[in-house]
């Protein structure tokens, strides 16, 4: 069996009697599924990296809002609250805008941060451009 519910396990424990120490978990895992603690095991997946490739300068923008510091986060209330909205290219790896907005997830908010990124590059802007789609 190679993915076991937790339900299970603790049945398990609790027939066979044993205390909740995590030595006797692991090793109780071991037993009943070992191929399954080697597949979840810190740093047995590594995830494929790519080299970011773009035919160059303004070729390509990614945007995306933080919300880290958005009012669930400070817990300073519902009136406080900093969101920050930024792009950034593909090539150079450099920020082409980073502001701080009232809203990150707001249709009206990025385009008026992409408005003004197009701005501040003097009318240019980029051939593509990816964000994420809320």
């Amino acid at each position: 069996m190679s993915l076991l519910p937790a339900a299970f396990l603790g049945q398990e424990l609790e027939l066979t009697r044993y205390c909740s120490q995590s030595r006797l978990v692991r090793q109780k895992l071991h037993e009943l599924d070992p191929l399954g603690v080697q597949r979840r095991w810190p740093g047995a997946h590594r995830p494929y990296r790519a080299v970011l490739q773009s035919a160059g300068w303004a070729d390509e923008w990614a945007a995306d809002g933080h919300e880290k510091l958005a009012e669930r986060g400070l817990g300073l209330g519902p009136t406080v609250s900093f969101e920050i909205y930024g792009i950034r290219d593909k090539y150079t790896g450099a920020f082409v805008i980073l502001k701080c907005v009232p809203n990150a997830r707001d249709r009206a908010t990025v385009g008026h941060v992409y408005l003004d990124a197009v701005e501040s590059e003097g009318g240019e802007f980029s051939i593509s451009f990816n964000l994420e789609a809320r």
